[in-house]
């Protein structure tokens, strides 16, 4: 007698659901995505692939019938479709079918969590973080199909870990597992490669223009807008930049993965999301561009929450992962996007509805500052826990990167020296500086916004410059009135 035990399952529920889903997909589909009920869920592959198969015909208007079916199906054939059709008289039992067929599916995940959870441990070159990772994802699931039902938790159950957040993946807790983040860009500027050089900094624990992973992470891009060759162009050209060695490469190529989908949207392109996530098991899963795969109006706030809340939501918080969305700027209307904007305003720069932005945990946006090649990278949602500063060690939510200067592809930081007009010169000295200062003074603000408009000085030469005027006794700050005055010889 064979010891080999298989997982639990029930195939007549499965067949009874699919059978709803043939008999009438207008009202057994929505159903389902509203339960959150995928190919995943399925035993059998054959059903997974069945139910992908049906929902994708239907969003595109095909009817279900065999012939149009079949040629998209493997191992299927016309006398087991009737036999699904004929697994339930009506398709208004489809909720009949949910308990056991859920029961089996729960039960499975318990066991694909603790048989992993169990390996990790045994594992002595495994870190403790990942096996915890593990066993609170199996704790997830205990909870999950628990009899306690929906109940609230007190808040002081809540649990703080201030100095090492097991969930933490950017620090200091600006992305946490389960969390997403949008990256937002105009057309054509380099977003993609912009992601592509965080991930790969990323994957080695490097920071990245002052963005800190808490730990090396590994990440999977799903794309659909670059082809291999794009791809590899980007990476050969962000590994330059980053000055990367022979063993920080070999390093990347198992934290780095690539994934291209062109062909899936909505609830098709969630259940692959699922799919891969199940299989490399990444700490930042990245869709690039959002776009591509929403399978919905951009404008609309039930076709983008949909997508974000009811669809990405539950697998990104199911595998435990951390979520960066690129998404398209708007349009702007002249030279400068907005530049009047302020604070929390940079966190609606994408496209479509404010859902996006809401959605997200954190936003980062790339915005046009004037130049072909320097841009603002800003920090538009949960900013201040990066840990910018500014020339004056003051906090900020905003620095400068710019395009390479070589004939590579990557992205480096920038000065606002270069956002210098035409025929300005490149520096400058205390004197042009002094001489926009009245004998009266001027508060700092007033005087380097006057220094600006008058002369073109930039912020960091004015800082610098102000600083050397200082030294050299040939101004002081009033202890009165705050203000920045000459000082007489």
């Amino acid at each position: 007698m064979s010891n080999e035990r298989t997982l639990p399952s029930d195939v007549p529920s499965e067949q009874g659901i699919l059978g709803c889903v043939l008999l009438d997909p207008e009202f057994a589909l929505p159903l389902l995505r509203r339960e959150g009920i995928g190919p995943r869920h399925f035993y059998d592959g054959r059903h997974g692939q069945i139910l992908t198969v049906a929902g994708d015909m239907h969003r595109r208007g095909i009817p279900l019938d065999d012939v149009l079916m079949l040629p998209r199906l493997e191992g299927v054939d016309a006398p087991y479709l009737n036999a699904l059709r004929d697994a339930t008289p009506n398709a208004l039992n489809l909720e009949y079918f949910f308990p056991q067929f859920l029961e089996s599916f729960h039960k499975r995940q318990l066991i694909k969590y603790a048989t992993r959870a169990i390996q990790l441990a045994h594992d002595p070159k495994q870190e403790l973080a990942v096996i915890r990772d593990t066993f609170e994802q199996f704790n997830k699931q205990v909870r999950l199909n628990g009899e306690e039902g929906v109940r609230a938790k007190s808040l002081f159950d809540l649990e703080f870990h201030p100095d090492s957040d097991p969930g933490e993946l950017i620090k200091d807790r600006f992305l946490c597992r389960g969390g997403g983040a949008l990256l937002v860009a105009p057309t054509g500027v380099g977003k993609s490669v912009l992601a592509m050089q965080l991930m790969m900094s990323f994957a080695l624990g490097r920071e990245c223009f002052g963005i800190r992973p808490a730990r090396p992470l590994t990440s999977l891009l799903i794309q659909a807008e670059n082809d291999e060759g794009d791809l590899a162009e980007m990476r050969e050209g962000v590994a330059h930049g980053l000055n990367l060695t022979p063993t920080q490469i070999e390093r990347l190529r198992e934290s780095v993965k690539v994934y291209t989908e062109d062909q899936k949207c909505g609830v098709a392109f969630v259940d692959r999301v699922d799919e891969l996530l199940g299989v490399q098991k990444p700490d930042l899963i990245w869709i690039d561009p959002a776009l591509s795969y929403l399978g919905g109006e951009v404008t609309s706030q039930k076709d983008v929450g949909g997508f974000l809340r009811n669809l990405l939501n539950p697998v990104i918080h199911r595998h435990g992962c951390g979520c960066f969305l690129i998404h398209h700027t708007n349009k702007p209307s002249q030279g400068k996007e907005k530049s009047d904007w302020q604070a929390g305003d940079f966190a609606y720069l994408g496209s479509g509805s404010a859902e996006w932005a809401n959605w997200a945990r954190a936003v980062l946006a790339v915005r046009s500052v004037g130049s072909h090649d320097v841009y603002e990278l800003r920090a538009g949602k949960r900013g201040a826990r990066l840990g910018w500063v500014d020339s004056e060690g003051k906090k900020a939510y905003s620095k400068l990167i710019g395009h390479s200067t070589d004939d590579n592809i990557y992205w480096r930081d920038a000065s606002e020296d270069e956002l210098k007009p035409e025929g300005r010169p490149k520096s400058y000295n205390a004197e042009e500086l002094l001489s926009t200062l009245p004998p009266e003074g001027l508060m700092p603000s007033e005087w380097q916004r006057t220094a600006k408009e008058e002369c073109g000085i930039s912020e960091s030469s004015f800082h610098r410059e102000r600083r050397a005027l200082e030294k050299a006794g040939r101004i002081h700050k009033s202890k009165i009135t705050n203000k920045w005055q000459p000082i007489q010889k």
